[in-house]
């Protein structure tokens, strides 16, 4: 800030990246030689560069991974556990090879799939389990009649 007789100046430096691609704004940290965007197609879905964890995709479903190695191959993967149930993914892992100074956009082939059930099983106590934990040995299981629908929205 500099201040003589009636004026005054401010001056500033901001560093960094403003980056327009896939279909949204990212703000970020220098970019010193390529990156990635992947889209999820749903939010908060966990994204990892190099099986190491690079955050979760934002509300429209992407996520800006800075820092890509130019002319090598980069590994991008998502979490499916955080896609909705009735979700069908075809890869969970892209490998991806950009220019120096360019972006890449991932897009992992998310589809909804139809006919999706979910079947809640219950003992003679009525203590419900979901399917991906194990049933007690002894426990005597009956389904219930009713069988909720998934259908994509």
């Amino acid at each position: 800030m500099e201040q003589s007789d009636k004026n005054v100046s401010v001056r500033g430096q901001v560093d960094g990246a403003l980056i327009l691609a896939g279909g949204d704004v990212f703000i970020s940290d220098r970019i010193e030689d390529s990156f990635g965007i992947v889209d999820a197609g749903t939010p908060d879905v966990a994204v990892e560069f190099e099986n190491r964890p690079a955050g979760k995709t934002n509300r429209h479903g992407r996520l800006l991974v800075p820092n890509l190695r130019s002319y090598e191959e980069n590994s991008l993967s998502i979490d499916p556990a955080g896609l909705p149930i009735d979700a069908v993914l075809d890869s969970a892992r892209e490998t991806v090879m950009p220019h120096k100074g360019s972006g890449v956009v991932v897009r992992f082939a998310v589809k909804p799939q139809t006919g999706a059930a979910l079947v809640t099983l219950k003992t003679s106590t009525a203590r419900s389990w979901k399917a991906a934990r194990s049933f007690p040995s002894k426990a005597r299981m009956r389904a219930t009649s009713s069988v909720t629908m998934a259908r994509p929205i």
